[in-house]
């Protein structure tokens, strides 16, 4: 669970979407046979989308490693007139919330569509909701925007507060797993053990997928809760104390996992009021964003100095090197990797990600690192190597293993 929540966003949309294009994932999800129906989503309460992104906007975050909204969109003109043509009930009922879920010839049916249609249009709310994060926020700068992720809005309507996430990858909550009918496919001869194994694994990833978004919710949750005053004026005098450690005894977890879900997040919230001083140059159109780590440290200036050696590190993700796979080697039960070290250094003791057709399949660590027939610590660019995976042997050949390190950078206030 640390390493997921530790992840650059980037890398999180990446295991989202790696979840959400494995063939079993989709086949379990959208079926009509209830028997077979493994798979749905749970949206969290009081919590949506942001508006911008309900309008098909294009003001988006250009973080390093994001693909470019616009193209996409310009490339898929045909699918955005049709969800025009379907409506907005049925586009967030079927497509962006899948509230209900079926296959696609019921989608289809139920929309006014043609099967086609209706396959595309669900691919496309997946490349969407994975490659892009909407807000509105013209004028903040490519600094800010490399630095922190905005995960969400906080909106008000009278005294209930909303969350409206930025993106997919929170917006439709959580992945409800039926184990019980899991239990009874084990029984199914049309599985073969190798769709068996890939199923647990496919599981695996949902549920760290969720812990991630759970951990993260119950986090904004809380914070509006507890400083709903300070949400309402804009005023700093109305933010409450709410340390690290006061919020992880509500949640009921460790201070750490708190500190790893805030890092390098941010907010976006109106105000009734507009804030005055400094947090008045930050706003637009009485918006403004605001750090998670501001809230819950109460960081407001005249204890700047005391607060900066509380906050989180930023965790910035360091690419070492990238290995092509030339060979699959077979040796003793063990697969090895054989490849070619394009680009840094394969380091043994780092992160590392598998690759296939720019998605991510795998991220882990490495099992083992040979050059020739000895164990290596390091492989250089230019040189053959033997990669082995933790928990993971279905590697293809053209599959480039990624090696990157963490590294924690102290914020300033």
């Amino acid at each position: 669970m640390a390493r997921v929540l530790a992840m650059p966003e980037d890398s999180f949309g990446q295991l989202v979407l790696s979840v959400e294009r494995d063939p079993l994932f989709r086949k379990f999800l959208h079926t009509d046979d209830p028997r077979r129906k493994l798979f749905s989503y749970q949206r969290f309460p009081r919590t949506g989308l942001t508006s911008g992104f309900l309008e098909m906007r294009d003001d988006v975050s250009p973080a390093t490693g994001d693909a470019d909204i616009q193209s996409l969109l310009d490339e898929k003109r045909d699918l955005i007139d049709l969800c025009h043509r379907i409506g907005r009930s049925n586009f967030e009922t079927y497509f962006l919330y899948a509230d209900r879920t079926g296959s696609p010839e019921t989608i289809a049916k139920a929309c006014g569509l043609t099967p086609e249609e209706a396959k595309r249009l669900l691919d496309l709310t997946t490349q969407i909701g994975i490659r892009a994060e909407f807000y509105n926020a013209p004028n903040a700068s490519p600094a800010n925007y490399n630095a922190f992720s905005r995960v969400a809005h906080i909106e008000r309507d009278g005294d209930v507060f909303s969350i409206r996430y930025t993106s997919l990858r929170y917006g439709r909550g959580r992945y409800a797993i039926n184990y019980e009918k899991m239990e009874a496919l084990k029984k199914d001869p049309s599985l073969t053990p190798a769709d068996k194994r890939a199923l647990r694994k496919l599981v695996q990833s949902m549920e760290l997928v969720n812990a991630r978004r759970s951990t993260m919710n119950q986090i904004l949750d809380a914070i509006t809760e507890h400083q709903k005053n300070f949400l309402v004026s804009g005023k700093e005098e109305d933010l409450k104390d709410f340390t690290q450690d006061r919020l992880a005894a509500r949640l009921g977890v460790h201070p750490s996992t708190v500190c790893r879900a805030v890092a390098s997040k941010a907010i976006i919230a109106g105000f009734n009021v507009r804030p005055a001083g400094k947090a008045a140059s930050l706003a637009e159109e009485n918006k403004i964003e605001i750090r998670l780590y501001s809230i819950i440290y109460n960081a407001v200036d005249d204890v700047k100095g005391a607060m900066e050696g509380l906050l989180p590190a930023n965790l910035v993700e360091k690419q070492i090197g990238k290995a092509e796979v030339r060979q699959i080697f077979k040796i003793r039960g063990l697969v090895i990797a054989g490849s070619y070290v394009i680009q840094g250094t394969v380091k043994r003791t780092a992160n590392a990600r598998l690759v296939r057709d720019n998605v991510v399949v795998w991220s882990g660590k490495l099992a083992g690192l040979k050059r020739i027939k000895d164990d290596a610590k390091e492989v250089a660019e230019g040189f053959e190597c033997g990669i082995s995976l933790e928990g993971y042997t279905d590697i293809k050949e053209k599959d480039v293993v990624e090696c990157y390190e963490i590294e924690e950078v102290k914020q300033k206030l």
